[in-house]
């Protein structure tokens, strides 16, 4: 297992256990992944038992196959006409940083907003810093409009995972 496998097997494990601490009857669950990239939350979706699963990524089309309810969609998650149902997990797993131009940030706020129905996740450093053209950390206040914070645990070096209560 190379780094990066090892990186995403040790942060879907700790997504897998916050998804069991959240939500009950995870068989009849619905987990909106906007940026799911080729899928790798997925399986850790699968790994707490979540029984009904959508991955949306503009860029991606090598996604895995997963048995059951998965499905995976080409999208993107700043479409303000993006509506795909209420979920009651919206992940915004490594996407939000990724979002630089305070316009398409509100687009992706509204995007979660109109499908989360009781918990989001998201990641980030969550202190205002630009590392790259391509990313832009923002302060915890940014995402306020999403929902009660409930807490904030590791998740790749000094990025963390945020849980929200909508």
């Amino acid at each position: 297992m190379d780094d990066v496998e090892a990186m995403f097997a040790e942060s879907n494990k700790l997504l897998a256990k916050l998804l069991r601490m959240s939500v009950r009857n995870r068989e009849k669950v619905r987990v909106l992944d906007l940026g799911c990239g080729r899928g790798h939350r997925a399986l850790a979706c699968k790994e707490a038992g979540i029984g009904h699963y959508v991955g949306v990524d503009f860029a991606s089309a090598d996604f895995p196959e997963i048995e059951g309810d998965y499905v995976f969609r080409r999208g993107d998650a700043c479409d303000n006409e993006l509506y795909l149902g209420a979920f009651d997990v919206v992940l915004g797993i490594d996407v939000a940083f990724h979002v630089v131009t305070p316009q398409r940030f509100q687009q992706f706020l509204e995007t979660v907003q109109r499908h989360a129905k009781k918990w989001v996740f998201v990641t980030g450093i969550f202190e205002d810093m630009k590392l790259a053209p391509h990313v832009l950390h923002r302060d915890m206040t940014a995402f306020e409009s999403l929902g009660t914070l409930r807490d904030v645990q590791a998740w790749q070096g000094r990025c963390k995972i945020a849980r929200f209560r909508v």
